[in-house]
């Protein structure tokens, strides 16, 4: 009787280790994820900052010549 003593064996806390693995995996996957979205947030926010001060260095080389017409 050793093979049937193999399931309770590998049962923790009353969940069998299989379940304990998919947890593990989906726990892996999120966490895998939220810091994807981190280090894709705090680079968009890099370039953002980047574009805006370009922005700003050409807007103070070419200063904008309104028309002056005379009315």
């Amino acid at each position: 009787g050793s093979t049937k003593n193999w399931s309770k064996d590998m049962a923790f806390l009353g969940l069998i280790w299989w379940i304990w693995v998919a947890i593990g995996a989906g726990g892996l996957v999120v966490i895998i994820l939220i810091v994807v979205v981190i280090v894709v947030y705090k680079r968009n926010k890099r370039r953002k900052q980047k574009f805006l001060r370009m922005k700003k260095v050409q807007l103070s080389k070419n200063p904008k010549t309104y028309c002056q017409c005379v009315r």
